[in-house]
């Protein structure tokens, strides 16, 4: 009872606040949740042993989704994921939303990423119109030839199409092009350039009690949720954290929270990810201010999937 007299006063605190200062809501409700940078320990530390997964993969050949009710939302993440890394071809679109509260001011951006995996080769477009200095413009491209020893990296591209965010497009200059050995890849990215998955999903990362159940939507696909808090954000985000640094120019975030609604296909294979992501991060005017994240991917596999050329275009 006392907790809850204590939440209510804290609620109304910042609704006090806000009606005497103009600062947004949220920005104050925000500012006042845990926030945490990326953690100690590696990311070898947190992801599920390559024994673990694949025994969870052995256990459910010849079997679909729903005749596999021993396992749990994590487990069946896993073997999902398992399976579109070695998938022969892959495509994946996100879109979304990115919010920076800074009080008076609320920066709407939308955003896009979609990478594709074909011909022995990723591609990754991340894409980004500024709309306020508050938040950077991004329009970069990956390209990686799978076993070789560098990754191409156009990091400044141009807008051919600036709106809506499922048809943003970039133009790159192939003298813009910067080549990083794998090496200097890893130190930038803390991870390898065939990572196509933003988050680290493990039992380390999203423990029991952190997910919901399986549910059977009755249409041969299955959904669940998994919610993080600040410190199981940092574990989660230690890869993406440093992708986040690199597209900001800002630093790493100071986590605050995620959830991530999964769908997967009878078969295990993925089908979309919803992210409603809260992190801070560093205006390098006014301190540390909270960004809100709604992204959507979808996941795309065989004949589904677009070519080279509609995804890389032309290279100016």
């Amino acid at each position: 009872m006392t907790f809850n007299l204590r939440k209510i006063m804290q609620i109304f605190i910042i609704f006090l606040v806000a009606l005497v200062t103009g600062i947004s809501v949220g920005k104050i409700y925000v500012d006042n949740l845990e926030a945490i940078t990326v953690i100690e320990g590696g990311v070898d530390s947190v992801k599920e042993k390559d024994e673990v997964v694949q025994e969870l993969v052995n256990s459910v050949q010849g079997k679909t989704v729903d005749k596999c009710t021993f396992l749990n939302a994590v487990e069946i993440y896993l073997i999902a994921e398992h399976k579109f890394y070695n998938a022969p071809e892959f495509y994946k679109i996100m879109t979304g939303v990115v919010t920076a509260d800074a009080g008076v001011t609320k920066v709407n951006q939308i955003m896009k990423g979609e990478r594709l995996k074909k011909d022995g080769k990723l591609y990754y477009n991340k894409l980004s119109p500024s709309t306020s200095s508050l938040a950077p413009q991004i329009c970069s491209r990956f390209i990686y030839e799978y076993d070789s020893d560098h990754v191409d990296v156009y990091p400044n591209g141009t807008f051919a199409v600036s709106s809506p965010a499922k048809d943003l497009k970039g133009v790159f200059k192939e003298e813009d092009k910067q080549v990083y050995d794998l090496e200097k890849y890893k130190e930038t990215f803390n991870t390898e350039p065939t990572t196509a998955l933003s988050y680290i999903i493990s039992s380390v990362s999203c423990p029991k009690g952190n997910y919901t159940s399986i549910k059977n939507n009755g249409n041969d696909t299955f959904t669940f949720t998994m919610t993080f808090d600040a410190k199981h954000t940092a574990y989660a985000g230690l890869i993406y954290a440093y992708e986040i640094a690199f597209s900001s120019g800002k630093g790493q975030p100071k986590w605050v929270s995620l959830q991530m609604d999964v769908t997967v296909d009878k078969d295990f294979n993925f089908v979309s990810i919803k992210y409603d992501e809260i992190y801070k991060m560093d205006s390098g005017v006014i301190g540390y201010i909270p960004v809100h994240d709604l992204f959507e991917e979808y996941m795309y596999f065989g004949d589904k999937i677009p070519s080279v050329e509609e995804i890389v275009g032309e290279v100016a």
